[in-house]
């Protein structure tokens, strides 16, 4: 089988014969059948491959030629083979699209040692949300200690920091009444809301405890 493949690529593919130089250049010579004679499956099946014992013999008398669809490029990472398929969203968000992907392949039958994930700009978008999450808890906890150290009490800064869920149950009516789904941008959005409304509460802690010390009482 070594030898009938060897004879065969470089029968299709072309073998390297040598150099040729002209006023400088260098090109390699390539030495293979003509195009009319390895274009088919028939012409491929014609080849003639020398026998141990001086005979030429068919191809198609010892191998089964077939023809099937195959990547041109075999594409290895942490040595597995891996195949990658492009898919662009047409009038739906990314999440969507990826919850409908994630729902098709769970019905597909997938053989042993085959393994599928979501990655491209859909991986970006999860590890992007993932850390404004962060950044938004790391803001709050800083906040909250600023505050305190501020107000020299924890209570009152605990009252500004309750305002900041009312401030997001604006942005997700916001966002069910214009269809539009939440992005990179909106996120954003909501870490600067989270910053106005704690502006807003300092202000108006601050203004509540100047009325007390004036005299005025809570009623």
């Amino acid at each position: 089988s070594g030898t009938v493949a060897t004879y065969l690529r470089n029968r299709v593919n072309g073998v390297t014969a040598g150099l040729l130089k002209d006023d400088g250049d260098e090109y390699y010579i390539v030495v293979r059948l003509k195009e009319e004679n390895r274009n088919s499956i028939s012409s491929i099946e014609d080849i003639s491959i020398p026998a141990p014992t001086g005979q030429n013999i068919k191809l198609s008398e010892v191998a089964t030629i077939g023809e099937y669809w195959t990547p041109p490029t075999i594409t290895r990472k942490s040595r597995q083979r891996y195949l990658t398929l492009t898919v662009t969203p047409y009038h739906t968000s990314l999440g969507d699209l990826a919850a409908a992907i994630e729902q098709e392949i769970d019905q597909i039958d997938m053989p042993s040692g085959i393994t599928t994930r979501l990655a491209g700009n859909f991986e970006d978008q999860q590890e992007s949300f993932g850390d404004m999450g962060t950044l938004m808890l790391l803001i709050i906890m800083l906040v909250y200690i600023v505050m305190a150290s501020q107000f020299e009490s924890f209570a009152k800064p605990a009252i500004i920091m309750f305002a900041i869920p009312f401030a997001l149950t604006g942005v997700i009516a916001a966002l069910l009444i214009t269809g539009i789904t939440l992005d990179i941008i909106g996120a954003l959005g909501i870490i600067m809301l989270v910053g106005i409304v704690v502006k807003n509460g300092i202000v108006l802690v601050d203004y509540i405890n100047l009325l007390s010390d004036r005299g005025h009482e809570l009623s």
